[in-house]
């Protein structure tokens, strides 16, 4: 090696010493930049210590327990606090993501002004009424006025959001293609948003994966979800289904389909599950059909984080509305279930 060579390359041992790093905090240069990215749900923001960092997450659920309606809410949140969003929809209509939308807004204008005394609340329309234009053009007078008001508020709380569906030819996007997105976002753009992607079992591998097995594929299109998450110093926010036996045991990380290379990347698994499932009293079937559903929101992994941590939610399936009612701390065994009774309530 010639003596320039050898020379930088001791400069950059010298700068790479753990004493190096402490003396440069010491002086107070930048080591550490770690932003959080807050959810809007301040009970989540609260046990994620502020929010999610840049990195890959993955929020897993069974079917119909509310996962898209839950990301949906949260990006909603986000880019009402002036934080740009990209919501690539893989498997819904960015219409019906609409839709969610101004029925959750329905239903909260009506509360508010239930508030006031004004008789409204049983004008909030839910989300099939307004997919329907039949039922849209039946609306009575105060409906109509109650639609306005949500389609407003809808927009305003969407001003950063945006919401990237399939190609024209019908095709979900390819990992290769979500990628280029995000970076020339943010070439064009200037900003660094916060990614959500509904959801990753939807997106396909591309051709340069073709013929490999389906963890080599899902393994490949997690790598480079990590890589750009931490290149680009972004949050990921990937929407996972579970393996069949989630709907009656709690999430654990061996819930998540491929969870080997799941586990191993992500800085943070939220699991949602049906309030009590895995105790001896559960009925999945009651669980399911109760109004409102009542959901636990639990932390599985998380860097520096209380891992085991429950928030629990009311969810309003026809109106598209998870309510926040509060934390509970339990065992540190994130596999364990404890009784309502053993619960820390921290509001």
């Amino acid at each position: 090696m010639e003596q320039k060579n050898v020379e930088n390359f001791k400069k950059q041992m010298a700068q790479n010493t753990m004493q190096a790093y402490v003396e440069r905090l010491r002086n107070n240069d930048v080591i550490f930049d770690e932003v959080r990215y807050a959810t809007g749900f301040p009970a989540l923001d609260k046990a994620l210590s502020g929010g999610f960092i840049a990195g890959l997450h993955c929020v897993g659920a069974i079917s119909s327990i509310g996962k898209t309606t839950f990301v949906l809410q949260m990006a909603e949140n986000m880019a009402s606090g002036g934080m740009p969003v990209i919501f690539f929809s893989l498997e819904m209509r960015p219409e019906q993501l609409v839709a969610k939308s101004v029925s959750r807004n329905m239903y909260l204008s009506a509360l508010e002004l239930e508030k006031q005394e004004i008789d409204i609340y049983h004008h909030a329309k839910g989300y099939t009424d307004l997919m329907s234009e039949k039922n849209r053009k039946a609306f009575t007078k105060q409906e109509l006025s109650l639609y306005e008001m949500s389609l407003k508020r809808s927009e305003m709380s969407t001003l950063g959001l945006q919401i990237v569906s399939d190609k024209t030819d019908g095709r979900p996007f390819c990992i290769d293609e979500i990628v280029e997105y995000i970076n020339t976002y943010i070439s064009v753009t200037k900003k660094k948003p916060v990614v959500i992607i509904d959801y990753l079992q939807f997106i396909r591998p591309g051709m340069s994966m073709n013929g490999g097995t389906d963890k080599q594929m899902m393994d490949y299109i997690i790598s480079m979800l990590v890589f750009t998450a931490k290149t680009q110093r972004i949050p990921i926010i990937a929407i996972s289904s579970l393996n069949r036996g989630g709907y009656d045991s709690p999430v654990t990380m061996a819930s998540f389909k491929e969870s080997g290379f799941i586990e191993y990347s992500c800085e943070t698994m939220l699991g949602l599950q049906l309030k009590g499932v895995g105790t001896k009293e559960f009925d999945l079937t009651k669980a399911r059909t109760k109004i409102p559903k009542y959901i636990e929101l639990v932390i599985v992994k998380g860097r520096g984080i209380e891992v085991g941590s429950i928030i629990d939610y009311r969810f309003y399936g026809r109106h598209n509305y998870f309510e926040e009612v509060g934390c509970s701390n339990r065992s540190h065994n994130a596999n364990a279930v404890l009784p309502e009774s053993e619960r820390k309530r921290v509001r």
